[in-house]
């Protein structure tokens, strides 16, 4: 199934969980030292867990050239840090002579949010359900909105070298990076709204 999220200002923040997914290692020299669990301000540097760039794209479609462009109409934060220099992607990322794709870059002092300090919009935490389709296992690693609370889907392998974890169960200590994304006061439904359909 393909899914693509518009939105424009009255829609509130758009927000995403990118669990880590790599490789279980010793996190001794870098975990919290200071016992607060609930404290994503002194979590490690996203730097430390994930590539230097992450890689958005609207949907491949036919859009009006005054339509929300990502690098011009589209607030982004990346683990509560806004990123100060993105561009647009030529070449593999154009579509009908419109550029699609995002580059975004992890910028410096981003942190990692655990699963079990994440919170939806209002400031409630995330349900028992909602942390299951964040880490229920796929094929192929995604990510879907948690606006509103709402979930996505990735099998999450950072659970501090606990290996082979049921697939019904989450970790409240799994790390990830949120993204925000946010359309800025100029987007309109009718000029046409801020699209993201892939996030890598």
């Amino acid at each position: 199934m393909k899914i693509a999220l518009y939105g424009i200002p009255a829609s509130g923040p758009l927000k995403l969980w990118l669990p880590y997914e790599g490789p279980s290692h010793d996190h001794h020299n870098h975990d919290n030292n200071n016992n607060d669990s609930n404290n994503d301000n002194n979590s490690p540097d996203a730097s430390h867990w994930f590539d230097d760039t992450i890689i958005l794209c609207e949907a491949n479609e036919k859009r009006p050239d005054d339509a929300c462009k990502l690098d011009r109409d589209l607030k982004i934060t990346v683990g509560n840090v806004m990123p100060t220099h993105i561009e647009m992607i030529d070449g593999a990322g154009t579509y009908l002579n419109r550029k699609t794709c995002l580059h975004v870059p992890v910028p410096p002092g981003a942190k990692i949010t655990k699963l079990g300090n994440l919170r939806k919009n209002n400031g409630d935490a995330l349900t028992d359900a909602d942390k299951k389709r964040l880490t229920a296992a796929t094929a192929t690693a995604t990510a879907t909105a948690t606006a509103g609370g709402g979930g996505g889907q990735s099998k999450n392998n950072n659970n501090h070298n606990h290996d082979n974890e049921n697939d019904d169960d989450y970790d409240d200590n799994a790390v990830g990076l949120e993204v925000i994304l946010e359309a800025s006061s100029t987007v309109s439904r009718q000029a046409g709204a801020c699209c993201v359909s892939h996030i890598v």
